[in-house]
């Protein structure tokens, strides 16, 4: 296989949320209530919620002779802030959350402490999380999530027990990342495939070089394939690689709040003057360069009601840091409308929230 460069144009999709392990029509985001009394405006946010509930999913699956059976306790509110993040063709991003990072290293420890009780060998757990994501069942996006291309998180893929090349190819990819391989996720575009890349001069086989190292090729959509083991029909395909290096993770939370509808300002032109605040902190372990934010509001048919982009001169968001943008926009409220707060990357879409209908 010959390595393309890196394509890091990640083509934005519309991103959905899941309720347990069913994609509901409209996505989950939105509910349709009528506006409580008081109500004073829309508000949105992508951080996880504060509940200690979890969905148990079991797996049955074969390692070294055993015939094993794992219930796994996942966090919903990880689970929804995965969901609700934006899909993005940047798949380092999808190994590199580190929100998701607490509940992969519980599991990892999982696949450790099986391997150390049998006094199996140095590599056994990487053989062991392979297998485990080999007898997943393969499923088509759209049959699935109802898109054409939705790659998951790992948490995703383990909530619905099921994916495809991309979705496998994550979720092992996330498990030996946590266990301190050094990865590499190996898309296929000619072949619309993807595959792992794990570096290690214990390796041998089908590999791809890829900035000086050798990224020995691994198939996650059938059982029995090992690190270097390659399908025939993909030799010499051309490859794009995604190394996890260090990545900015965005989170927001916003509030648009209507002016007083009496102000001489807010009725001197169609529609209400809202007043918008956008919080935006970087959770993860690289600086955000050329941050977006655009705040729109739209009604049920589509029609976008009200629109502006959001700025501040701060430079760099360095990690750990949080900023605030802020502005005002006029808005048509005769009807019942939602509010969008979309969060971009170098002019890619990175993050996106959207409020009830109020």
């Amino acid at each position: 296989m010959t390595p393309e460069e890196n394509d890091s144009s990640g083509r934005p999709l519309n991103p959905t949320r899941a309720d347990g392990p069913v994609l509901r029509p409209d996505g989950g985001r939105s509910t349709d209530r009528t506006s409580a009394p008081g109500f004073d405006g829309w508000s949105g946010q992508s951080k996880p919620g504060n509940t200690d509930a979890t969905y148990t999913r079991t797996f049955e699956w074969s390692f070294r002779g055993d015939r094993l059976e794992w219930d796994i306790e996942i966090p919903i509110s990880t689970y929804e802030y995965c969901t609700n993040r934006a899909r993005t063709g940047q798949y380092a991003i999808y190994l590199a959350d580190p929100l998701q990072r607490p509940f992969v290293d519980s599991l990892v420890e999982r696949f450790e402490n099986h391997c150390r009780d049998r006094s199996l060998g140095e590599h056994s757990r990487l053989y062991a999380a392979l297998r485990f994501v080999q007898h997943l069942e393969y499923t088509r996006d759209v049959d699935d999530t109802g898109h054409e291309t939705y790659p998951k998180y790992a948490i995703e893929t383990l909530v619905h027990r099921r994916g495809d090349c991309e979705d496998g190819t994550i979720l092992l990819g996330t498990l030996l990342w946590a266990m301190g391989y050094d990865i590499a996720v190996l898309l296929l575009p000619d072949a619309q495939h993807m595959v792992l890349g794990v570096a290690g001069e214990e390796f041998s086989g089908s590999s791809v070089e890829y900035e000086g190292t050798s990224y020995y090729v691994v198939e996650t959509t059938d059982v029995g394939w090992d690190v270097g083991e390659f399908p025939p029909r993909y030799a010499n395909t051309s490859v794009r690689p995604h190394h996890p290096e260090a990545q900015p993770i965005l989170l927001h939370e916003w509030e648009a709040t209507p002016r007083n509808e009496d102000s001489a300002e807010t009725l001197s032109g169609n529609g209400n003057l809202v007043d918008v605040t956008v919080h935006v902190s970087n959770f993860g372990d690289a600086p955000a360069d050329d941050i977006s934010v655009q705040m729109e509001f739209e009604r049920r048919d589509g029609d976008v009601v009200g629109r502006r982009a959001l700025t501040v001169d701060d430079g760099p968001l360095l990690p750990s840091d949080f900023t605030k943008y802020e502005g005002t926009l006029r808005v048509d409220t005769e009807r019942k409308v939602r509010g969008r707060c979309q969060l971009g990357i170098g002019r890619q879409l990175h993050d996106e929230s959207e409020s009830d209908w109020q």
